[in-house]
């Protein structure tokens, strides 16, 4: 029982973590649109204060590059999607065989009296 239990939680938190990976890449994706907008936007305005934020806006997207990371230690984008998908069977092998390294051994060798006799 306890296994399954593992097994199951630890599908959900993999389901939410991909969740996030999605939420994150797709957001990327969109980011990468914006400076194509930006842009053509710039080619439609006439010069004044609202062409000018639009270059400093279009610069700025041209000199940051949009990621998310999990607290600064790894991008959650598709590479760490693929790990956290490479990692699962490990995880599971390991939780598989610690579970049954915990079952209690029945040796019968000794429970079960024998005639010996002694000359």
């Amino acid at each position: 029982m306890d296994v399954t239990v593992g097994i199951l939680l630890f599908g959900f938190y993999l389901l939410k973590g991909i969740r996030k990976f999605f939420a994150c890449q797709i957001t990327v994706n969109e980011g990468n649109k914006t400076k194509i907008l930006v842009h053509k936007l710039l080619l439609r305005t006439k010069r004044g204060p609202v062409a000018n934020e639009l270059i400093i806006f279009s610069k700025q997207l041209l000199h940051v590059r949009l990621r998310f990371t999990a607290a600064g230690l790894c991008p959650l984008d598709g590479t760490a999607l693929y790990w956290a998908i490479g990692f699962t069977p490990s995880i599971l092998i390991v939780l598989l065989q610690f579970h049954s390294s915990l079952r209690p051994l029945h040796c019968t060798a000794f429970t079960q009296p024998t005639n010996l006799t002694i000359n």
